[in-house]
C-alpha cells in the first residue's frame, strides 16, 4: 500500500542534511577550513544516520520474505563500511591537504550514490510494505535511536590541525534480533 510514510520522511530529512554539508565538502573553491567544519557537522550525522538505518530499516528489510529488500539490506550495510573504511584513512591522512580533498570528494561521491539509491529503491519498497500502524513503529524507532556527538566521540571542538576521529567503529553492530512489529 502507497501512503505518505513517516519513515521515508524522516530518512529524507536526514538526507537532507548530508547533502547540504556534502554541497559544502565537495566546492573545491570553499576554504579548506569550511570544508572541514562541513565534514566535522557531516560524521556525526552520517554515523548517527547510518547506525539508525541499519538497527531499523534494514533490520526490517531483512524479515521481509522477497530476496530484494534483504539484498537491498545487506548491499546498504556493506556500503557503509566502505565509508568507514574511507573515514578512517581520512583520519590518517588529515595533514595532507589535497588528499583529504581528493578523499573528502570521493566519499560524498558515495554517500551520494548510497542515498539516490536508497530513494530510488528502499523508499519504494518501505512505502510498498508498510502499512500505517509498522510505519509509526518504525519511525518511532528510528527517531528514537538517535546517537549524539558525545555518543559518536566527535571532536567538532578541535583545531582543524588536530586529526578528527571518525567514531569508532563507524559501524556499529547491526542489533542481532530483527525488528519485532
Amino acid at each position: 500500500m502507497f501512503f505518505p510514510s513517516k519513515t521515508v520522511s524522516a530518512l529524507t530529512t536526514d538526507h537532507k542534511r548530508l547533502r547540504t554539508e556534502m554541497k559544502i565538502i565537495r566546492n573545491i573553491e570553499n576554504t579548506m577550513h569550511e570544508r572541514k567544519n562541513a565534514f566535522e557537522r557531516l560524521v556525526p550525522n552520517l554515523y548517527s544516520h547510518s547506525h539508525r538505518e541499519e538497527n531499523v530499516i534494514y533490520n526490517y528489510l531483512k524479515t521481509l520474505s522477497e530476496k530484494l529488500p534483504q539484498a537491498l539490506a545487506f548491499k546498504g550495510i556493506e556500503e557503509h563500511l566502505i565509508v568507514d573504511q574511507l573515514l578512517t584513512e581520512m583520519n590518517a591522512t588529515m595533514n595532507s591537504p589535497e588528499r583529504w580533498s581528493a578523499q573528502a570528494v570521493v566519499l560524498c561521491d558515495l554517500i551520494e550514490s548510497h542515498v539516490n539509491e536508497e530513494e530510488a529503491s528502499v523508499f519504494h519498497l518501505l512505502k510498498k510494505h508498510l502499512n500505517a500502524t509498522t510505519d509509526a513503529e518504525l519511525c518511532r524507532k528510528y527517531e528514537s535511536n538517535v546517537i549524539t556527538r558525545k555518543q559518536t566521540n566527535d571532536t567538532t571542538e578541535e583545531s582543524f590541525d588536530k586529526k578528527i576521529s571518525p567514531p569508532a567503529p563507524f559501524l556499529k553492530p547491526i542489533d542481532p534480533h530483527p525488528l519485532t512489529l
